[in-house]
């Protein structure tokens, strides 16, 4: 359904901007604060700082971002988080945020249906209402690029299946600091959305 860039969070004397990114490298050394191993975000952040060639040094780990907000917020250390969950935080100038490169962090949301057999209407109906909650997050009145309700960085882009810079859009293609939201009934093979 969507593809959501992680963030890098730091309270406001860190002086993280949404415009200004930081290597992946640049957290080799740096004290974070970050969910468990068998969290997803972690996996992703850790893969990412292997591709980086770094260790990291977790001080803390918490599954909970209001956790991990209120750590990061007293000054205990940095975290990798989504954008979302923390922007009235970031717009309050509470805690700051910088996207990260070299590698980009990346979520994927996923909602899917079984390929070999016929998915029950309910299902359906339940599908189609989570793709709805997450579309109507995204304001389409802007062309190219929208901004979820909940944010008002230009970080994130909406467009609907088709190309981006000549790409197909049905696989997991994403670009630096942007979310990509899928619509139903695009990939007939497994049925993602």
């Amino acid at each position: 359904m969507l593809l959501e860039n992680l963030f890098l969070i730091g309270p406001p004397e860190a002086a993280f901007s949404t415009v200004r990114a930081v290597s992946f490298k640049d957290l080799a050394g740096k004290r974070l604060l970050l969910p468990s191993p068998r969290h997803g975000l972690r996996t992703i952040v850790e893969r990412c700082a292997s591709d980086a060639q770094i260790t990291l040094d977790v001080a803390v780990e918490a599954d909970s971002y209001a956790t991990l907000k209120d750590l990061v917020r007293n000054g205990h250390g940095w975290t990798i988080l989504p954008l979302a969950p923390i922007h009235e935080s970031v717009v309050a100038n509470v805690l700051t945020a910088a996207p990260l490169v070299d590698p980009v962090p990346v979520r994927r949301l996923v909602l899917s249906f079984p390929a070999d057999r016929q998915t029950p209407r309910l299902a359906r109906f339940a599908g189609k209402a989570i793709v709805d909650i997450v579309a109507d997050q995204v304001d389409p009145g802007r062309v190219g690029r929208a901004t979820p309700r909940w944010k008002s960085s230009p970080a994130i882009e909406f467009r609907d299946i088709c190309t981006i810079d000549n790409v197909i859009v049905g696989r997991a293609d994403c670009h630096d600091d942007r979310l990509l939201l899928k619509r139903p009934g695009h990939d007939d093979k497994a049925k993602l959305s």
